[in-house]
C-alpha cells in the first residue's frame, strides 16, 4: 500500500517529462506548423552562418562592393549592417530590403536570397569591417556576425572561404 502511494507520482512525473520532452520534436501544435519546434530541426537543417550568407567582395577604385547570396528561407537585417574601417564608421549603400514583421524587432526590412551593399569613399588598401546579423525562418537566428575584407589584395573573390 505504501509502495502504491510512492509510486504514483514518481509515474505521474515521468509521464509529465515525456510529454514534455517529445512535444517540441513535434513541433508546436497551436502553431499549425510542425517545423516550428525547437527540437525539430535535425543536424543540418540549420546552416553555419558562412554558408546561410555567403558573402563575397570586390574592391575597386570607387570603394568595395560586398555580396552576399543566401538559400531559401534564410534573410539578413537591413539594420544590422555596420561598416568599419580606419577606426571609423564608414558610409554605404544598400537597397531597400522587404518589408517583415519580426518577432524580435518588429517592422524591419530584410533581404531573401541575395543583396549587394557598396562602400565608397575609402582607401583600397583599408581593412573593412563588416557587421550583419539574419535568420533561418520560422527556425534560428544567428547573433550578429563580422567579417573582415583585408586591404588590397589581387583576386580578393577567389579568398572567400578561407
Amino acid at each position: 500500500m505504501v509502495a502504491q502511494q510512492l509510486i504514483r507520482p514518481v509515474i505521474a512525473v515521468a509521464m509529465m517529462l515525456t510529454i514534455v520532452l517529445v512535444n517540441p520534436v513535434n513541433g508546436n501544435p497551436l502553431s499549425g506548423n510542425p517545423s516550428v519546434g525547437a527540437l525539430s530541426m535535425g543536424p543540418g537543417d540549420v546552416l553555419p552562418v558562412e554558408s546561410a550568407f555567403h558573402m563575397s567582395w570586390a574592391r575597386s577604385e570607387q570603394g568595395v562592393q560586398v555580396r552576399w547570396e543566401m538559400p531559401d528561407g534564410y534573410y539578413l537585417y537591413r539594420h544590422s549592417f555596420r561598416v568599419t574601417g580606419g577606426g571609423k564608421t564608414l558610409d554605404f549603400e544598400v537597397p531597400e530590403g522587404q518589408p517583415k514583421t519580426d518577432e524580435h524587432f518588429g517592422a524591419v526590412e530584410v533581404y531573401y536570397h541575395e543583396v549587394t551593399l557598396n562602400v565608397s569613399g575609402i582607401s583600397e588598401n583599408m581593412p573593412v569591417s563588416i557587421e550583419y546579423q539574419g535568420c533561418a525562418e520560422d527556425l534560428f537566428c544567428y547573433p550578429p556576425a563580422e567579417r573582415v575584407i583585408p586591404a588590397d589584395q589581387d583576386n580578393a573573390l577567389s579568398l572567400i572561404g578561407r
